[in-house]
């Protein structure tokens, strides 16, 4: 049975910055590549990681700009930037 975050509030309280934030959202779109379970983050069919990089159109409940804003206020750049980020996951976030 999966585990389901229900206290959105203590989230929050728990991401420190803008900078984290994207760390952050590295960090969850990496985990399958570094489980084995895909060879790259947008090929998670499950995940947001595909939108965000504009590869497929975003659910109504998902929002990328966040991210997005993170990287650039130019959306291509910032999903170019963003991508790149995502290949080398060593790297530190902007």
């Amino acid at each position: 049975m999966p585990i389901v975050y229900d206290d959105l509030d203590r989230l929050a309280e728990l991401v420190r910055s803008d900078s984290h934030f994207i760390a952050l959202a590295r960090y969850i779109d990496q985990n399958r590549v570094r489980a084995g379970l895909c060879r790259r983050a947008e090929d998670w069919r499950w995940s947001g990681c595909a939108a965000t990089l504009g590869l497929c159109s975003a659910p109504a409940f998902f929002d990328p700009s966040a991210v997005l804003g993170g990287h650039s206020s130019d959306i291509r750049r910032a999903r170019t930037l963003y991508a790149l980020s995502l290949q080398n996951f060593s790297r530190q976030c902007p």
